[in-house]
């Protein structure tokens, strides 16, 4: 059995648990201690397969999605949320988290800050987080997204990095607005 299959079997266990989302943090820490052992099992992934990078779904069911996504350098990615917890753990590089907010009397997001998370480290965000992300520097990102429910059938959204409105969340559409980072 590979460590992605025994992370798949812990976070199938713990997702019904009421602390789920601190203990599915907890077995993501334990898991990118060991990035050889993660990239001898994860599925190949190009970084150029687009313009966002490339993915692949390990594990998805109704309480439960696991992925490992690779993140091109030089690639600004649009901002959307989840509707669901999400716990990111870095195995290779590091990932520009750029966080923002909704704000009642307006209908476009703003920015709230932001974070960078490198190799060995941990992110948790919560179901109404909303972030855009870049890899750090000259170098690919490789990472453990899990989140908390069926990432493929929730509702969500995607927010125009121009005007940071919402719409609903198109994959094609958040390949068309990944961007070269600015200068």
């Amino acid at each position: 059995m590979s460590v992605l299959d025994d992370f798949v079997g812990q976070c199938r266990a713990l997702a019904h648990s009421p602390t789920a989302e601190n203990e599915i943090a907890a077995a993501t820490r334990d898991l990118i201690t060991a990035p050889d052992a993660i990239k001898a099992c994860a599925p190949s992934l190009n970084p150029t397969a687009s313009s966002g990078g490339d993915e692949a779904t390990i594990f998805e069911d109704d309480t439960l999605t696991v992925m490992v996504l690779a993140t091109p350098p030089g690639i600004d990615q649009p901002p959307h949320d989840h509707e669901m917890s999400a716990i990111i753990g870095i195995y290779g590089g590091g990932e520009v988290h750029r966080f923002y907010r909704r704000v009642e009397s307006e209908p476009a997001i703003v920015a709230s800050g932001g974070k960078t998370i490198r190799a060995g480290e941990t992110l948790t965000m919560g179901p109404t987080a909303i972030h855009a992300i870049a890899a750090e520097g000259d170098e690919v990102c490789y990472a453990v997204h899990t989140y908390l429910g069926r990432l493929s059938t929730v509702e969500r959204s995607l927010f125009n990095p121009d005007t940071l409105l919402p719409e609903p969340m198109d994959l094609a559409r958040y390949e068309q607005y990944c961007r070269p980072l600015a200068p």
